[in-house]
């Protein structure tokens, strides 16, 4: 059973339904529980929160703070719709891929998958890819 809660504060209409998403990837990810909240947020907000929680004022796409114990998967994850926008245009796919991805990407991160060394990055890449295609 999933508790999920989603909550849009960047002033950017999701172009999809995240819950119904963010459960599909949970049950293709065989998670059986969890307490997951997601936030979607301005540029300005995160850049703050990243700096305030990890001495980084750059900007930033997703923030993950992990609160799992034990079987239970736990998280807040907040995602900027305005950078996630920039990011799609970048990449030259929709906003709503992007931002999909970054659900993706967060949930992995809350299943101990990391981006901090080229080798885990490729290892967590290649993951979000297999996930991401799988559900299109």
């Amino acid at each position: 059973m999933y508790s999920l809660s989603v909550t849009n504060k960047s002033g950017i209409p999701l172009p999809f339904k995240p819950v119904f998403y963010i459960k599909k990837v949970l049950r293709f990810l065989e998670v059986p529980t969890g307490e997951l909240t997601f936030t979607f947020v301005t540029n300005d907000f995160l850049k703050k929160m990243h700096q305030d929680f990890l001495n980084d004022g750059s900007e930033t796409d997703i923030i993950t703070f992990d609160l799992s114990s034990d079987d239970n998967l736990s998280g807040d994850i907040y995602i900027c719709s305005e950078v996630a926008k920039k990011q799609a245009l970048k990449l030259n796919h929709s906003v709503e891929d992007e931002l999909k991805t970054l659900i993706i990407h967060g949930i992995l991160h809350l299943l101990g998958y990391d981006d901090l060394d080229p080798k885990s990055k490729k290892i967590m890449f290649s993951k979000q890819d297999e996930v991401f295609e799988a559900l299109q």
